[in-house]
């Protein structure tokens, strides 16, 4: 019984390296990802497609660029692993906003020029100066747990993340609550599912699975020195 098991695991094992190697030549993966999850960014084959953003003013509909590949975000911890900030780089000037990944919000908003009492804030994204930037009409507002909120309406432009590219529906902030002003932070992406969107949409974590044409998507979590 106990030789007849350890074939059984040599049998699972084998097959095993034969669907990694399969995955390896299906999609080019170097081996720092095939052995640790991530590493340098392996070979993309893009195509365009198209789809639609509902309530969006524009004239032609956006692009979304469809991509093979695998794709991963560095997020880095601030105060000691409380949260995580992830670079997002936003529009057609293709500004870096720094984000906190949030697992319990399906939103993705960053302060913006249109808020008045963000003028404070170092890092602002104007959407004036991006030409992909489609300006939305419908309100939103957001309540976190802890009180903090934000208010505005919608809008959509194309962004990034760890190298892979969208066309995703994003909150243009007019009002944000003081102790989000006071925070680190550039802004929240939300990684729920689009039930919980403020305003009905196709959530990031939706968008990618739905556009990116890969096995997997993760977030590189950098964890605290101190």
């Amino acid at each position: 019984m106990k030789r007849n098991k350890i074939l059984e695991m040599e049998e699972e094992y084998k097959m095993k390296e034969k669907r990694i190697r399969k995955r390896v030549l299906t999609y080019g993966m170097p081996d720092p990802v095939r052995r640790y999850g991530f590493g340098a960014a392996v070979q993309r084959r893009k195509s365009s497609s198209t789809s639609t953003a509902t309530g969006l003013t524009s004239s032609a509909a956006p692009s979304t660029t469809t991509t093979t590949g695998i794709f991963y975000a560095v997020a880095t911890n601030i105060a000691y692993d409380s949260a995580y900030l992830a670079p997002v780089v936003m529009g057609s000037q293709k500004q870096t906003m720094n984000v906190v990944y949030d697992t319990g919000s399906s939103d993705l908003w960053v302060f913006t020029t249109e808020c008045s009492g963000c003028s404070s804030k170092s890092n602002i994204f104007n959407p004036s100066k991006s030409s992909s930037y489609i300006k939305g009409t419908t309100p939103f507002s957001i309540t976190y747990g802890d009180g903090s909120n934000c208010q505005g309406h919608n809008g959509s432009d194309i962004i990034s993340i760890g190298g892979a590219t969208i066309r995703q529906g994003i909150d243009i902030t007019t009002s944000v609550s003081s102790n989000l002003l006071s925070s680190t932070l550039d802004g929240i992406m939300g990684l729920g599912f689009s039930a919980l969107m403020s305003i009905r949409g196709t959530s990031i974590l939706v968008h990618i699975e739905t556009n990116i044409q890969a096995p997997q998507q993760s977030c590189r979590i950098s964890g605290a020195t101190a």
